[in-house]
């Protein structure tokens, strides 16, 4: 079986920020996490593309990962 490779990564200033949020957010962005893993292209994930290369994906009103 082939390995696919990942294509996701998070810098620690991300981490610093996951580690502070509610609870309640931390575990919304998981289970998204985990959808997109198994489809990334899901609708529900919401990705919006950022200038600088990378991507933006909705976790709930308010909160971007």
């Amino acid at each position: 079986m082939q390995e696919t490779s990942r294509i996701y990564k998070a810098t620690s200033e991300f981490w610093d920020c996951f580690n502070n949020l509610p609870d309640a957010v931390q575990k919304r962005a998981k289970r998204k996490f985990e959808l997109f893993k198994r489809n990334p292209r899901h609708p529900s994930l919401e990705f919006e593309k950022l200038d600088i290369g990378s991507w933006r994906v909705k976790i709930g009103d308010g909160y971007r990962a």
